[in-house]
């Protein structure tokens, strides 16, 4: 097993000014590539907690991977505190200064001096690239353990991630990565969790050793199905199984995969030829509002 832990920093996701949906993406695509993701951690600007959680990587965890606090302004520790915590120094990356020079001029707008801090990393440290931003990435090992540093703006976070973090870190790991994870989630609606738990029956059976996990919400019941294999053909084979089984148990109270049931009941009307008219009190227009927002919806509502 080689374990990971995922950190998102900043004062704005503790007080829920902003949702931490970097947290939930990086360690999807951890999972996803083989880690096994122990630990999601959220802490504010504050010196004593980031260094702690410094410490609590290098000493726990295989990969940490920290978001957010890689920008300009005084309120921005990350880097200044990776500095201190491997006694470490800047040097400026000229690379990095190009990059972030063309994209100022690129949006026609002079680049603030602030900005040029950016390209100055520690010394210690590989340069993750960022094409779409101004804050590069920054990869450190010490002790055979990986602490990697990301900006926390979503789009520029998930790219590097996908192009350049998670194929490092296989190419890394290659030879103790030794199972491979797949999910799925199955959309149920008109049966309630304990309803649906006995209406399945016997789940060991069914899973082996995989899991199923119950979300209700007030549309239905999320099945979520995690499973392992020794390869991903073997992941894919085994959750491809497990969902038919699933399908064919649930019938009538079955929606569909990885799908909301607006999109479901849309392509439902569309094949039927059929169209849906709705009357709204109590709701506040809530139900035609899930109804118009899936693309092509005219073709049935109205």
């Amino acid at each position: 097993m080689i374990s990971a832990k995922v950190v998102a920093i900043g004062d704005e996701l503790l007080i829920g000014q902003i949702t931490n949906s970097n947290a939930a993406f990086i360690g999807s695509e951890l999972r996803k590539a083989g880690f096994t993701v122990k630990r999601m951690v959220t802490v504010g600007d504050t010196e004593e907690d980031i260094l702690n959680e410094f410490d609590d990587s290098l000493k726990n965890y295989d990969i940490t991977i920290y978001t957010g606090g890689l920008g300009p302004t005084h309120d921005d520790l990350t880097k200044p505190l990776l500095v201190k915590f491997f006694s470490d120094k800047l040097t400026l990356n000229e690379e990095v200064l190009k990059h972030i020079e063309l994209l100022f001029e690129n949006r026609r707008t002079p680049m603030p001096e602030i900005n040029r801090t950016q390209a100055e990393v520690p010394s210690s440290c590989n340069v993750i690239f960022n094409k779409n931003g101004t804050a590069p990435g920054m990869w450190f090992e010490k002790n055979e353990r990986i602490i990697i540093s990301l900006p926390g703006v979503p789009y520029e976070m998930k790219e590097m991630i996908a192009d350049l973090v998670i194929p490092q870190l296989k190419e890394k790991f290659s030879n103790r990565i030794n199972s491979y994870f797949r999910s799925k989630t199955i959309i149920t609606t008109g049966i309630t969790e304990s309803a649906l738990y006995e209406f399945i029956g016997d789940q060991e059976e069914l899973l082996q050793g995989d899991k199923i996990a119950y979300l209700p919400s007030a549309i239905g019941v999320r099945l979520r199905i995690d499973v392992t294999g020794k390869s991903v053909r073997e992941a894919e084979e085994k959750l491809e199984y497990i969902c038919k089984e699933l399908q064919s148990k649930l019938g009538k109270f079955y929606v569909g995969e990885d799908e909301q049931v607006e999109i479901v009941s849309g392509d439902l009307l569309r094949k039927l030829k059929m169209k849906l008219s709705v009357a709204e009190s109590c709701t506040g227009g809530m139900i035609s509002e899930k109804i118009v927002s899936i693309s092509g919806s005219s073709d049935y509502y109205s």
